[in-house]
């Protein structure tokens, strides 16, 4: 499978160190019962996480968010190189299955001892409006994974 749709709309890049070993670091990323405990930005809880770690494998991720209620990201994975990167489609689901766009995640974990780098890439997002959400959603996600593995 590719590791990613053609880059039509805008992208996301973050980039972010945590004083964690890559092994612990990538297991935070693939593991559902890591992810239901960090996954998520601010004011949301997780309901359900599912993910399949493997290139084919589908996620299921559900958010309560007291301002957007329900929601749900589904895909599938495109690209994964244990340890090293994560490559998966991202779409909402929406009431009209007409109104979803699916975009593309990709991850690089980068060794650095007893410290990895992420660099984290969200591309093909529906607008720069929805860029600037999926911005605030994910550094709001990624700071919870900071508060998890320091914990």
């Amino acid at each position: 499978m590719t590791d990613t749709l053609p880059a039509n709309g805008p992208t996301l890049r973050l980039r972010r160190t945590f004083k964690a070993p890559r092994a612990t670091v990538f297991a935070a990323f693939t593991d559902p019962a890591i992810l239901v405990r960090w996954l998520g930005p601010e004011d949301c809880t997780m309901g359900e996480v599912a993910f399949e770690a493997r290139v084919g494998g589908a996620f299921r991720f559900v958010y309560q968010s007291p301002k957007f209620g329900v929601m749900e990201a589904v895909g599938v994975v495109t690209a994964l190189r244990p340890l090293e990167h994560l490559a998966y489609t991202w779409r909402w689901r929406e009431d009209d299955p007409q109104d979803e766009h699916e975009s593309a995640v990709r991850i690089d974990f980068i060794d650095h001892g007893s410290a990895t780098e992420v660099v984290f890439v969200h591309e093909n997002l529906a607008s720069e409006e929805s860029r600037d959400r999926h911005e605030g959603g994910w550094t709001s996600a990624l700071d919870h994974l900071t508060t998890y593995l320091t914990g």
